[in-house]
């Protein structure tokens, strides 16, 4: 696997100095402050894949491509499909919408208990923009935080929008279950939706 991120939280990582003491004082999560492993690539994959056309048997990504307007994210998989062989896998993982709204609906989030109102637990769940307290602390969080959530998908929205970018097939699949092998390695968030598309 090469590990693909456009987020200058890369570039951090090869400052393991600057990167702890940023996490002592608290400008960083425990997470940005362990870093990324080592190898891992600073590009924006939504523009173009650094890989050759054809080049790759498997493509992975967690929970990337909310963070994507749709658009954004159609051109993404047509950079996945191009890097793709022949019979190629994609697997996507992602906040599942509509678990999320079941659940809202039911008031069973799993953020309840930590927010005022299930509208709050909701919002607080997809990742809705929200700025940390402090000029410094929001300043770090749009450098390295990344962005909020654009756009959340459904089973049937995400297998339109694969198809619409040209993949044949497309198969719903439960947690670290599925034919992209290593899914117990770098599959790390149980509640989401998971698809392969072919």
């Amino acid at each position: 696997w090469v590990n693909i991120d456009k987020s200058p939280s890369v570039l951090l990582s090869r400052a393991p100095s600057l990167r702890k003491a940023l996490g002592r004082v608290g400008l960083l999560t425990p997470e940005q402050a362990r870093g990324f492993p080592p190898g891992a690539v600073r590009a924006d994959v939504s523009k173009r894949i650094p890989a050759a056309d054809a080049s790759a048997e498997f493509a992975y990504s967690s929970h990337m491509i909310e963070h994507l307007s749709r658009w954004q994210a159609l051109a993404f998989f047509r950079e996945c499909r191009r890097v793709l062989r022949p019979g190629g896998v994609l697997r996507l993982a992602t906040p599942d919408l509509e678990e999320m709204i079941r659940d809202y609906g039911h008031n069973r989030s799993p953020l309840l208990a930590e927010q005022p109102t299930r509208a709050d637990a909701f919002c607080a769940e997809y990742g809705a923009y929200s700025d940390p307290p402090g000029l410094v602390r929001r300043l770090v969080k749009k450098w390295l935080g990344g962005d909020s959530h654009q756009w959340l998908y459904d089973a049937e929205s995400l297998t339109f929008l694969l198809r619409e970018s040209g993949f044949a097939e497309v198969t719903r699949w439960s947690y670290r279950k599925g034919t992209v092998p290593d899914l117990d390695l770098v599959e790390h968030r149980e509640r989401s939706l998971f698809v392969e598309a072919y």
